[in-house]
Order: C-alpha cells, then sequence, then structure tokens
C-alpha cells in the first residue's frame, strides 16, 4: 500500500511538473509603426484562446496548447498578422499596417456575433468613426440618411427618425435603435427619440444598420430594420476630449437667420493595476449642449385630409390648430338647424312679397268663386224655406253685399289667398334652400384655426444629454468586463403622430448594469421617460377656441353668432327675384365671402383680445391636462429589459456554432389618464398598466468546404400577454469565394413581427376623434369591434340624405388589433476588387400579413367612458389589422472605391415600392397605409480624413424622388429633393486638435421631409475638437502608477 501511495505521488508531482513545463507565456506589444494599437485580438490560430492589448498595445497569453504555434493578430482596419512561437517569449513584436475596411471590417448586428462585414448573411450597412470624423453634417445622425437604403425624417432640429425599406413615419414602430444595447424608444410616445438622448459626437464608435426583418435575433418591433449605436470603450479609448461647434442656420419661410451652437466634453480613464501592469478599472463620462432656433412648420395654407381649400368655411390648415372638427359631421343637427332656419326665415322673409302676388294675380278670381259659394249657399237656404227661386236669387244677391255675409266673404278670400301664398311661399323657399344644400353641406364648417407660430411657447430647440459609466475587469486575462452606465437626455423638440406635439423639458433617462467576456453577455437596463411641459398643439387650439368661445355658442348665438351674420346676407341673395342661387353655385366664392364675414363677427370675442389676453387664455390651456380641459399630457412610464446572449462556439465549434439567448420586457406605463386608457370606470384612480414580454432564440452557424460556404440558422420564440406566442424563423446561405475570399454571394430567408405598440393596445385620446387601442381589454367595453360600427363612407352618406335613408349605413366588422407579421427573401452580392472597389447589391421582396393601421368608423350604439355618454354616431379612429396581404419590395447597389492619400468615394441607388394585395371589403376603406418612403434615392460622395498633412474633406450630394404621404395626421406630397453637403477639416497634430468647417443643402431650397412638419433650409458651422486621447496613451503609466489593484 505504501508503494502504491509513492509511486502516486511521484506520477502527480510528474504530471504538475510536465504541466507546468508544458505551459507557453508570450508577452509582446502590437503597434502601427508609432503608436500602440488598442484592442487588437490576439488569438492562437486554430482555437478560441485569445486576448487583446491594452492601453499600451501589450497583450500576455498564457496556454498550455503545444508549441510551435501560430499568433494570428487581427484588428478592423489593419492587415492580419501570423507569427509563429516555439515556447515562451516576452518582446514579440507585432507592427500592422493600416488596409482598406473595405475588406476586413468587422460587424455584429447581422448575427450577434463578430464577422467581417464582407461574409455577413443579409444586408448590413456601418458607418466607422472615421466617416463620423468626416461627416458634412452638423450633426452625425443627419449623415445616416446617406447610407445605401434608408431614409431619415427631421421632426425638429433636434429630432431625426431613422427608417429603411418603407412604411415608416416620425413614431416609427417598425424600426429599432439600440444605443449600447438599450432600447431608446419613449414607452408612451412609442418613437426612437434618436438624437435627443443619443450618444454624443465625442463618444460615438460606430453605428451598424441592419435593413429589413431582424426579429428572429432581437425580437418583436425589429421589423423593417435595427440601428446599432456603440460607443467608445474607456479601456480602449480613454483620453479627454471636447468640442466646441457655432454656425447659423438658414430658410427663407419668415425663419431668416438663427444662430446654433453646442458644447461637448469626454473624460474617460483607465486604472492600472501597480501588481499587476494591467487596466482593471475605467471610467468615462460624457456631457453635451445643443441650442438653436428650430426650424418652422408654418404652411397655413394648404388643408389637412378631408378638409376644404384655404378660403372655404371648412378650412383645416396644415399647421393650425382648433380647425380640426368639421362642426356640420360632428354635430348633424347643427346642419339640419341651419336649414330649418333657413327655411324658417326664408319663408318669412317672402310670404309678404308672395301673398300681394297671389293678390294681385288671383284675387279677383278667388274673390268671386268665394261669392260665388257664399251667394248659393244662402239661396239654398231660402229655398229650403219655401221661397221660390227669383225671390231667393234676388235676396241671396243682396244679401252678400253686405254683413254678416260681406264679412264671411272676405275672410274665406283672406284665407284662401293666405294659404296658397303660404304654399307657394314654401316651395320657392324650399327649392332655392335644397339648391344651396350641397354647396353648404360639402365646404363644411370649422372653427377658426390658430396658428402653430401662436401656439408654441417658444421655437427653441435645445438638447442637454450626459452619462457615466464605470467598468471593470478585475481579472488578469481580462476575461470578463462588469459595468454600470447612466444615461440622460433633456430638451426642447416638436413630434408629429396623429398630432403634433411640443415636447417640452422633456426627459429620458437610463440606468444599465452588464456583465459580458467573449463568449457572453448579461444585459439589463431600465428607461424612464417625463413629459416636463410637453402638450398636445391640436387639443390646445381646441380648447383655446372652447375658452374664447364655446362652440355652440359661435354658431347659432342670435345676434353675435355665426348663422346670425350669415343668414343675412344668404338668404337676399338665394331668395331675391334678381338673382338665381345658379349665380351662387358657378361661383361659390360669393358664399365663401359671406362665410368670412360672418366668421369674424363670430370670432370676435378672440379677436377683439390684447395680444396679452389671448397668450393668457393659450397658458392656461397649455398648463392645464389633456382629457380635463387641458392639452398637456402626462409621461412617467417606464421599461425594464433584462437580456442575455451565450456563444457556445468554444465548445461546440469543431462541428457547429451556436449561439443562445433570451430575453423579458415589462413595459409599466403611466399617463394619469391624458394618454393611456388607465380609468376607464372614472374611479379617479389611475393604475399603472403594465405589459409583459418574453423571447428566446437559438442560432446555429456551420462553415464548411474549406470556410467558403456558410449556412445559418436561427428561430425565435416571443409571448406578449395580449397575443399568442409568435415563431420568427430565419435562415441564410452565404458563399465566400475567390483566391482572396474576396466574392460573397448571400440568400437569406427572414421572418420578423411587430406588436402593436403601447398606444395600440392601450390609448384612450378623444381629440376631432376618439383614437382607441385595440386590445381587448382596453376595447371591449366601447362595442366598436366586431360589428359594433359603421364605415366612415356609409356614414357620411346617411348625413348627406338628410340621417334619413338608414339603408345607406354599412357595418365596419373587425376584430381586436395582433401583431403583423413580415416574410422577406433577400439575395445578395458584395465584392471587393483589386482591394480598393466594393461593389455591393442587394434586392429583397417582402410580405407583410395583418398589416396594423387605423380606420375611421362610427359607432351604432350608444357607449360610456368613465360614466359619461357617448352618443351613436360618434367618430372613432381604433387600431385595426387589414385583411389580405401587402407586398414591399425594392433593390439597391452601393460602390465604395479606396484612392491614395484616404480618399474614400461612395455612390449608391436603391429604389423601393409597394402594393396591397386582397382584404375583405367589411373593414371599410383603408385610404392609404402610410409607406411614405421614396421610389428613388441617389447618393454620391467623395470624402478622406487626411488627404494631406492633417487636411481631410467630404463633400456629398444626395437626391430623392417625391413622396406620396399618408398619415393620420394629414395626406399629401413631399417634394422631390437633392441636397449638397461639405465639410472641410485640419487636425493639427501637435495640438491634438480638429478646426472643421461645413454646410448643408448649400445649394438649396428649402424642403421638407414630411408633410405637416418644418421647413429645412441650410446650416453653416464651423467646429474645434481637442482630442488628448493620444496624449494620455502615452502618458499613462504617470497617470495611473499610484492606483493598486
Amino acid at each position: 500500500m505504501k508503494y502504491i501511495e509513492k509511486i502516486s505521488m511521484v506520477l502527480l508531482f510528474s504530471l504538475c511538473s510536465f504541466t507546468m513545463l508544458a505551459q507557453t507565456t508570450m508577452k509582446g506589444k502590437i503597434t502601427d509603426g508609432k503608436e500602440p494599437v488598442i484592442g487588437a485580438n490576439v488569438t492562437i490560430k486554430g482555437t478560441t484562446e485569445g486576448t487583446v492589448t491594452d492601453i499600451d498595445g501589450k497583450f500576455e497569453l498564457t496556454t498550455n496548447h503545444p508549441t510551435p504555434l501560430t499568433l494570428v493578430v487581427t484588428m478592423v482596419g489593419m492587415s492580419t498578422s501570423e507569427i509563429e512561437v516555439t515556447g515562451s517569449k516576452d518582446d514579440i513584436s507585432v507592427t500592422l499596417s493600416e488596409e482598406t475596411s473595405l475588406l476586413n471590417d468587422v460587424v455584429v448586428a447581422a448575427s450577434r456575433v463578430e464577422e467581417k462585414i464582407l461574409e455577413s448573411p443579409v444586408t448590413i450597412e456601418k458607418m466607422d468613426n472615421k466617416m463620423i470624423k468626416t461627416a458634412a453634417a452638423a450633426d452625425y445622425y443627419d449623415d445616416l440618411a446617406k447610407l445605401k437604403g434608408v431614409q431619415t425624417i427631421n421632426g425638429s432640429m433636434t429630432f431625426t427618425a431613422v427608417n429603411t425599406r418603407g412604411f415608416g413615419g416620425i413614431s416609427n414602430t417598425r424600426f429599432v435603435q439600440l444605443m449600447d444595447g438599450m432600447d431608446n424608444a419613449a414607452p408612451l410616445l412609442n418613437f426612437p427619440t434618436g438624437n435627443i438622448v443619443g450618444i454624443g459626437e465625442l463618444d460615438i464608435n460606430n453605428v451598424e444598420l441592419v435593413p429589413g426583418a431582424a426579429s428572429a435575433l432581437y425580437g418583436p418591433n425589429a421589423f423593417n430594420g435595427i440601428l446599432l449605436m456603440n460607443s467608445k470603450n474607456p479601456f480602449e479609448q480613454p483620453g479627454f476630449s471636447m468640442q466646441v461647434k457655432g454656425g447659423f442656420a438658414q430658410a427663407k419661410n419668415g425663419y431668416g437667420v438663427k444662430p446654433m451652437g453646442s458644447a461637448s466634453l469626454r473624460i474617460a480613464h483607465a486604472f492600472k493595476s501597480k501588481k499587476t501592469g494591467q487596466d482593471y478599472l475605467a471610467v468615462k463620462a460624457n456631457f453635451s449642449l445643443f441650442q438653436g432656433t428650430d426650424w418652422y412648420a408654418n404652411d397655413y395654407t394648404s388643408s389637412r385630409s378631408g378638409g376644404g381649400a384655404i378660403g372655404t368655411p371648412g378650412f383645416d390648415g396644415l399647421n393650425s390648430y382648433g380647425d380640426e372638427t368639421n362642426i356640420f359631421e360632428a354635430n348633424p343637427a347643427a346642419l339640419a338647424g341651419l336649414f330649418a332656419t333657413m327655411n324658417g326665415r326664408g319663408f318669412l322673409a317672402v310670404k309678404p312679397g308672395v301673398l300681394q302676388q297671389v293678390t294681385a294675380q288671383a284675387g279677383g278670381i278667388i274673390r268671386a268663386q268665394v261669392t260665388a259659394g257664399v251667394k248659393a249657399q244662402i239661396k239654398a237656404t231660402l229655398m229650403s224655406g219655401g221661397m221660390d227661386e227669383a225671390t231667393a236669387e234676388a235676396t241671396a244677391s243682396a244679401a252678400i253685399l253686405a254683413p254678416p255675409y260681406s264679412t264671411t266673404i272676405d275672410n274665406i278670400t283672406n284665407q284662401k289667398i293666405d294659404s296658397i301664398a303660404n304654399v307657394n311661399a314654401t316651395a320657392y323657399v324650399t327649392s332655392k334652400v335644397d339648391s344651396i344644400k350641397p354647396l353648404i353641406s360639402s365646404s363644411q364648417l370649422r372653427r377658426t384655426g390658430l396658428t402653430e407660430d401662436q401656439l408654441l411657447d417658444n421655437h427653441k430647440a435645445q438638447s442637454i444629454k450626459g452619462d457615466f459609466g464605470v467598468y471593470l475587469r478585475p481579472f488578469k486575462d481580462k476575461s470578463y468586463e462588469f459595468s454600470y452606465n447612466y444615461r440622460v437626455g433633456y430638451g426642447n423638440s416638436v413630434y408629429q403622430g396623429s398630432e403634433r406635439y411640443a415636447l417640452r423639458r422633456f426627459t429620458q433617462q437610463f440606468h444599465k448594469v452588464e456583465i459580458k467576456s467573449k463568449d457572453f453577455f448579461i444585459r439589463s437596463y431600465m428607461s424612464q421617460t417625463k413629459d416636463g411641459d410637453s402638450y398636445n398643439m391640436t387639443a390646445l387650439g381646441a380648447y383655446t377656441n372652447e375658452l374664447a368661445r364655446p362652440t355652440g355658442d359661435w354658431i347659432a348665438n342670435p345676434t353675435t353668432g355665426y348663422y346670425a351674420n350669415l343668414l343675412p346676407q344668404l338668404l337676399p341673395a338665394i331668395l331675391s327675384p334678381f338673382s338665381s342661387v345658379s349665380n351662387i353655385l358657378n361661383n361659390p366664392q360669393i358664399y365663401y365671402t359671406m362665410s368670412d364675414s360672418a366668421r369674424a363677427a363670430a370670432d370676435r370675442p378672440w379677436t377683439s383680445l390684447s395680444p396679452e389676453e389671448k397668450q393668457a387664455k393659450i397658458e392656461a390651456i397649455r398648463t392645464g391636462l389633456f382629457q380635463r380641459g387641458g392639452a398637456g399630457f402626462i409621461d412617467n412610464s417606464r421599461l425594464f429589459h433584462t437580456e442575455a446572449m451565450l456563444d457556445l462556439t468554444r465548445w461546440t465549434g469543431k462541428w457547429i456554432d451556436i449561439q443562445i439567448g433570451g430575453d423579458h420586457r415589462l413595459y409599466s406605463l403611466s399617463s394619469q389618464g391624458t394618454v393611456f386608457n388607465e380609468d376607464p370606470d372614472g374611479t379617479g384612480k389611475f393604475k399603472r398598466i403594465k405589459i409583459n414580454e418574453y423571447g428566446a432564440f437559438l442560432q446555429l452557424q456551420r462553415k464548411f468546404y474549406k470556410d467558403m460556404f456558410k449556412i445559418q440558422a436561427s428561430v425565435r420564440i416571443d409571448k406578449n400577454q395580449n397575443f399568442k406566442m409568435v415563431v420568427s424563423p430565419r435562415a441564410a446561405f452565404v458563399a465566400t469565394l475567390g483566391k482572396d475570399r474576396n466574392h460573397n454571394i448571400r440568400v437569406s430567408y427572414q421572418t420578423g413581427f411587430r406588436n402593436p405598440d403601447s398606444q395600440a393596445q392601450y390609448i384612450y385620446f378623444p381629440t376631432t376623434q376618439i383614437l382607441l387601442g385595440g386590445t381587448k381589454s382596453n376595447a371591449e367595453r366601447y362595442g366598436i369591434y366586431n360589428g359594433g360600427a359603421y364605415s366612415q363612407e356609409s356614414y357620411k352618406a346617411f348625413i348627406a340624405s338628410g340621417a334619413t335613408d338608414s339603408s345607406l349605413l354599412k357595418i365596419s366588422n373587425f376584430d381586436y388589433v395582433k401583431p403583423e407579421n413580415l416574410q422577406v427573401v433577400e439575395l445578395g452580392y458584395k465584392a471587393v476588387l483589386f482591394k480598393k472597389l466594393m461593389i455591393d447589391v442587394n434586392g429583397y421582396f417582402n410580405i407583410y400579413k395583418d398589416f396594423i393601421t387605423q380606420i375611421f368608423v362610427y359607432n351604432k350604439d350608444t357607449t360610456y367612458h368613465q360614466g359619461k355618454v357617448i352618443a351613436p354616431g360618434t367618430l372613432w379612429y381604433p387600431y385595426v389589422n387589414i385583411p389580405g396581404k401587402t407586398f414591399s419590395y425594392g433593390a439597391g447597389i452601393g460602390v465604395g472605391y479606396a484612392l491614395p492619400k484616404n480618399v474614400t468615394v461612395r455612390a449608391s441607388y436603391n429604389y423601393m415600392d409597394y402594393k396591397v394585395k386582397g382584404g375583405k371589403p367589411a373593414i371599410g376603406t383603408v385610404n392609404d397605409l402610410g409607406f411614405n418612403s421614396s421610389k428613388h434615392q441617389v447618393f454620391v460622395g467623395i470624402s478622406s480624413d487626411k488627404v494631406w498633412k492633417g487636411l481631410g474633406f467630404s463633400v456629398d450630394y444626395r437626391w430623392q424622388s417625391s413622396i406620396a404621404w399618408a398619415s393620420s395626421f394629414a395626406d399629401g406630397t413631399v417634394k422631390s429633393r437633392g441636397m449638397l453637403d461639405a465639410s472641410l477639416s485640419y487636425f493639427v497634430e501637435k495640438a491634438y486638435t480638429t478646426f472643421k468647417v461645413g454646410a448643408t443643402n448649400i445649394a438649396g431650397p428649402d424642403y421638407r421631409t414630411n408633410v405637416g412638419g418644418p421647413f429645412i433650409g441650410r446650416t453653416f458651422f464651423a467646429a474645434i475638437t481637442f482630442d488628448q486621447g493620444k496624449m494620455w496613451k502615452q502618458h499613462h503609466a504617470e497617470v495611473t502608477g499610484a492606483k493598486e489593484f
């Protein structure tokens, strides 16, 4: 037994000795010939073992892998280097040369793991730090529109919405934006807040954009695309940076020339352990401020959807508010009352003349007839008493000449004449009124709107944002990173959804904790929005009008109301024998002029106020709450999100690459009843609305035949508490061909889905119509779904009939809202030729099912909200799914060419369109789904960050065709536009400072990106950017030497 123990000890000692002897430790430094290369990947070829270089470009790697072995050193934008190592070595030196990123650029968004952009299974666009620095735009967000297939909408100077592949808008819920993995969509307003709270220019590292369905990996709403914005990691990119930018904006629509400016600051530092020599702790902080005068949305001559043209009684100004409701449609009794009043007053006006005319023309005949009748009655009476005929004739002839018989004859004659006059007068007036009815009805009637300029408290465009992060790498091999990040954004902007909202002192903040390594991450974050002093401009205009003068009094006041001032002009014109209704019908401007005069009289309680009194009334409504007589709304909504992903490739990579992940999201919605339906029973208690979502995905990937071919398949399962489970598969095949692996052919099948957003589920928002969320739990009580409503077209026809012909009414039959689904087939080819020319071609075909939209309907039966009656015939605007299928399709080509002197030329063309097929008519007419995208889009640009010494430049031109814009706010045409942007920069190396000047839309003219939005002019800017990052690296040891692990 003792021998066995001794032998075991010897074997154990020998094994340990062998293990120790077999370990190989490699140390070295990676540079670009001058500067250390930070964040370079150093791996052992054929394995997943590896590390990354630190802030000094140094690395250390210990392995049990047998020698000799090959180290592979890679860095985005630089050539790959391989070094053979035969044993432990501590002086490895590698110099990486710069290489065009056209071939070796790495992306993550397409597959959620790193891969070369050339080998991506789906179309992907990337904006790297070099492109951001040379951008010919005052804000890099505006340069996103220069990526292939991307279109942006500028709702404000501080708010840019991004979309790909159509069906977008300012509130684009079909496109996801992630900032360092955090969804920046506001839970209540449902739009990605983008550059209001987004990553600032000094801290942005790169932007990746995947157009098209990405739900198989990213879940709900990654439907038309996803945008990943990645900030700089303080371990890899420490230092002190600051930027000051100033300039001016200029436009022609009364805007003039307005100053604008911004200031930004970034501080990042990595602390090095004195014991280990490794960076173990890093912190960073960012702050930025932008302020300017927002672009003006002041189109006061165009009309919104359904409104009459300017100068007509039914004019609904595009950027005026309080004039949205057609009084005749909203209150049919008002129109019926007008016609009844016209008939009544008309009768009284013409009766004397008709009576006189009847008397003159037929009075003698009528009197003779009456006299003959009375005489015959007297004669018959006398003869019945025994008087002979001759005597009776003589006696009757004498009797009718004196009272009482003469009086009787007069009375009967007058009655007959009056009766005939009544009939004639009624017929005359009725025919005249009936002739003018169509003009009055079709011209509509609306209150006088208040302009956006009158209602806005200011035109300030402002964005203040900041963030702070702490990052910890506690282990020597840097295998794990722990981080906490806080981000907050605050500002003024304008947002356009179904209405236009002035966001004032709007705030959104984020908290995030994350653990990540090469193989996994666990991330949890929450976002919270605060409304500040934001308000709805439509409600502000409407309630201000009501405060100045209630609509009922505005219409029907017997002395100063609209009718009281219209009828004295209109009735004589249509009843006078010297004029004809046809004159007015042929020249309706006559009627419009009368209406304007009546409107001016009815508006006098408002127009007679002083400017100070008007603003006091506007302010009273602005500071009040919506659905309580005001225009303000409350937003204290939150979003909680936790997700994790594990890459099993380290263990399974010999056979297949596997990634698994899952997430949970909780929406906690709170508007205190100003937007969401938190208290439908009117108890006064507003309970938060909570929506839970769960999801999990699996992705498999296999390369074969010398890694020339790759097959990728993934599937994701999602469940929202209000809807059925959704399964989203994706499959892709990639062939990477050529000696230099520079030809990529890809084909993919992708699926996506979009849950109805929070408003589509739970809104109750009465404006000119009642916006209603379409979940059963929210909408069932109102009874308009599943056959409880009339279509808008049929109800209007019913009203036009005088509300008498009920056979015209048609049921609009629709079910409760559910998720919409998308299937995509995509083909693509990408190649890099001569290591300088990149070509990227793609085409896609989308099939949408259960497309979510809204329709106008009128409720059949009486219903109730918070105990108040909602009468039949009230206009609703519920969320519904369109039966049938909707198709969209498109193709694009992008070209990039790397010239000497770091000059890059880029060009692209993109085409897209859509069509709707099928669909049951029972839902009613859907006018347009809101494709809201240009069919044709062209871009060409040339840029360099260092064409000569420190000189850089960028010149871009982009053009896009007109847009047939359709939205619940307004329809119309957005004109085609072309924009020329340019910038010039110079980097002073010794001062670590870049000077830059630039201009956008240099050649003009002013343009709009959406109907109802602002007119955008030119901007001219100059910037000074100081970046101490390089100097910080050089002195890193001195700065951090006092810190210990």
